[in-house]
């Protein structure tokens, strides 16, 4: 980030934090052999093994305190399973493990241990994928052999083929070309890479949506860019914040920051180019909403949710009586729009704070007995954060136990549920204003309940005064 603009030295203490605490939480996903699990005390994930330990090796090399059994052990991992790499696994022509071969060997490559054998076999095979060829030639770059990495790269387009499905790279077309950048860099092509350039930054810039993976390696690649050309040459303007003064400024980074103070009034921003070269101004607006979104969509995803008493029972989460346990029920539908499974799917269910979430893991609840099992579910104070596969056309039901734990009127945010690497692919069912009441009126006082309770969840406090007075007798 330091080759794209200024940084603060609060921004830079922020950036080393976040980037020492990404190698520490590494540590959790890496298996005893070497590789990395896509969720912790998961399964090895070829792709996310390259990019895990892709990142540790930049780290280093940037000075983080990457432990050495980390990148020992993703090293020997890998120069292992490149030599095993069977080119008759790739089945057809763009098959996702040519480029999982070639990323790999950039890995081994980017460690200073290269597997020359497995580079020169997969050097000859025919009909390689131009991403392979790009990935193999960065290979051959990074060990100092700029000639072959030449050789491969000739000829070769520097637009990378659409994706349908991210598939087991979880990769983009952005993603791709900004892989090819990388290599135009380090082949010293710099002429086509500050064309390709142009064509990833203005990528970046549009509207268009990118997964966490596109976003950083179109990042890392521009910065690896401006670390080896001109663009750090001084450029000049001048603007006004609306207040009537103008302030000269530059910069010798390709990118900088200007704040502009907000006071709830109409302001206009005026911005002078006085320099030689052309230059980009853009507004970028950040703020919290008043309310959440209250609109329900469906794009290739349907999901229903539903709140439930203990027992089974619906009841409308708008008033919930002080101290009782519910349900929160989400079901998600395949609807077979998209022709194929969907993976790596996301589903966020944020509460208000006046619920509290009860670890159905801790507790052995029938409830939950009857539930899909998600592939990995993150359980924290306000939000559960769960992370599954569904097959074409299938139904999948995941549930929660809340408790109304603390009087008040709060805001239940929107149910969300998406593709990791699509945004084509989600649902949503719209937030809404919910209340914790108090128990003792108009709940549990009997005469009182039909005159105080609102219409809509009148059923349920009955529901419950008759579970009280049930439990009551038992005892």
């Amino acid at each position: 980030m330091d080759k794209l603009t200024k940084l603060t030295d609060q921004q830079k203490k922020e950036v080393s934090g976040n980037i020492s605490a990404a190698i520490d939480k590494l540590k959790n996903f890496q298996m005893p052999s070497g590789a990395f699990t896509y969720w912790p005390g998961g399964d090895y994930d070829t792709w996310g093994t390259n990019y895990a330990g892709h990142f540790l090796l930049e780290a280093k090399a940037l000075g983080y305190k990457v432990p050495d059994a980390m990148i020992d052990r993703f090293v020997k991992f890998q120069a292992s399973q490149a030599k095993r790499w069977n080119p008759d696994t790739r089945g057809t022509q763009y098959s996702w493990t040519e480029l999982d071969q070639s990323y790999r060997l950039y890995t081994l490559a980017l460690a200073k241990k290269p597997e020359t054998g497995a580079m020169n076999r997969m050097r000859e095979l025919k009909n390689l994928s131009p991403e392979s060829r790009w990935r193999l030639a960065a290979a051959y770059a990074l060990m100092g052999k700029q000639e072959i990495g030449k050789e491969l790269a000739q000829n070769l387009p520097v637009t990378a083929k659409a994706y349908d499905w991210w598939g087991y790279t979880y990769g983009s077309t952005l993603r791709d070309e900004a892989m090819i950048l990388e290599t135009q860099v380090l082949l010293g092509d710099m002429t086509a890479a500050a064309a390709n350039l142009r064509h990833v930054a203005e990528s970046l810039s549009n509207e268009q949506w990118y997964s966490t993976q596109t976003t950083a390696y179109a990042l890392m690649a521009i910065g690896k860019f401006a670390g080896k050309s001109k663009v750090s040459d001084e450029f000049k303007f001048s603007y006004d914040l609306g207040d009537g003064k103008v302030v000269n400024a530059g910069s010798s980074t390709p990118v900088m920051q200007i704040s502009v103070p907000l006071n709830g009034t109409e302001k206009t921003v005026t911005v002078k180019n006085s320099g030689a070269g052309v230059l980009f101004a853009r507004l970028i607006v950040t703020g919290q909403p008043l309310v959440g979104d209250a609109t329900a969509t469906a794009n290739n995803l349907k999901i229903e949710v539903n709140y439930l008493t203990p027992g089974g029972q619906k009841l409308n989460p708008a008033a919930i009586p002080q101290g009782t346990d519910f349900i929160a029920e989400v079901t998600v539908t395949h609807p077979g729009t998209r022709a194929y499974d969907l993976k790596e799917m996301a589903l966020t269910q944020i509460f208000p704070s006046g619920w509290e979430i009860i670890n159905a893991r801790l507790h052995n609840m029938a409830e939950f007995s009857n539930t899909n099992v998600p592939e990995y579910q993150d359980i924290r104070d306000d939000r559960v954060l769960t992370y599954f596969d569904i097959a074409r056309s299938a139904r999948q039901v995941y549930r929660v136990r809340l408790n109304a734990a603390y009087q008040g009127r709060y805001y239940l945010p929107t149910v969300g549920c998406e593709a990791m690497y699509d945004d084509t692919i989600s649902a949503s069912k719209a937030g809404m204003w919910v209340e914790v009441v108090n128990g003792k009126n108009g709940v549990f006082d009997g005469p009182n309940l039909k005159k105080k309770a609102p219409r809509e969840i009148k059923s349920y406090w009955l529901y419950s005064f008759e579970t009280e007075i049930s439990t009551v007798r038992s005892k």
